[in-house]
């Protein structure tokens, strides 16, 4: 992780935003200063001459030029570390990248070699020293590095390396496959199950408004009957009035025909 930090940095101080990240560095703890600088010191010093590490001595020329800055730098720095984790995040991975990618040119220089030897040519092979990446492996014919120390595996370990990995792949998709299935299945449930309630809300709507068209009826139908009921209090009331009438009616044929009787008597 240290050889991994001193590379980053290494990377940092030649590229064209180099003052920034001194700049950076300036803000940081005193504590983390001095031990960044004695780092740059000892890479600096026991470094090849070669190595791009070596520039790192510009980075604690312009260290040692400026002090710390004290409080106000440790305010500075924790308002800003979490754009400084960000950026080393982003860092490690470019550098992972580049890894993977000198590890597979790596596997097909390796396999290009045992196919030259299988054909009957003599192979010159893999040899590890130790390179300006601190005992990363060394190609012949090729000056690249990776930043990984241990021997390339032959393209059978590759072939089934990914044929693991392959077979990983597929019972992940057979997993989500099912998971697909079985969340469409239940998504069909769902649908005919709302279709049937749909079907059911339909039914009771055409209920209702039956009920609805029944009541309004009922209230015509009630309506109706009061009036006739009034109607038949009247007729009732007025076959009594006629019935008493007609009782005085005969009444008063009774009393004429006494009369008529007595006016003849009195006649001489």
């Amino acid at each position: 992780m240290q050889k991994l930090l001193a590379l980053l940095l290494g990377a940092a101080v030649q590229s064209p935003q180099r003052e920034r990240f001194i700049e950076r560095i300036k803000h940081m703890r005193p504590e983390i200063q001095s031990e960044l600088v004695e780092e740059i010191q000892r890479v600096t010093n026991s470094a090849n001459t070669n190595s791009p590490v070596v520039n790192l001595d510009s980075l604690l020329a312009e260290l040692e030029q400026q002090p710390s800055t004290g409080e106000e730098a440790i305010d500075r720095a924790e308002e800003g570390i979490e754009n400084n984790n960000q950026r080393v995040v982003a860092l490690l991975e470019r550098v992972i990248r580049e890894r993977d990618e000198y590890t597979n040119e790596l596997f097909e220089m390796a396999a290009d070699m045992e196919q030259e030897g299988s054909s009957g040519s003599s192979s010159s092979g893999m040899a590890t020293a130790s390179s300006s990446c601190n005992g990363d492996i060394s190609v012949p014919n090729n000056a690249k590095c990776i930043s990984s120390g241990a021997r390339s595996p032959s393209p059978n370990a590759l072939d089934r390396h990914l044929s693991v990995e392959l077979a990983a792949a597929k019972g992940e998709l057979r997993k989500l496959r099912n998971e697909n299935d079985e969340k469409d299945e239940i998504l069909q449930e769902m649908q005919d199950e709302l279709l049937q309630q749909r079907i059911e809300i339909g039914r009771l709507q055409a209920e209702r408004l039956e009920l609805v068209k029944d009541a309004r009826a009922a209230k015509d139908y009630r309506d109706e009957m009061d009036c006739m009921q009034h109607k038949l209090n009247r007729l009732e009331r007025l076959e009594a009035e006629n019935e008493k009438l007609r009782s005085r009616l005969n009444e008063l044929d009774f009393y004429k025909n006494r009369v008529n009787v007595s006016s003849k008597l009195s006649l001489p």
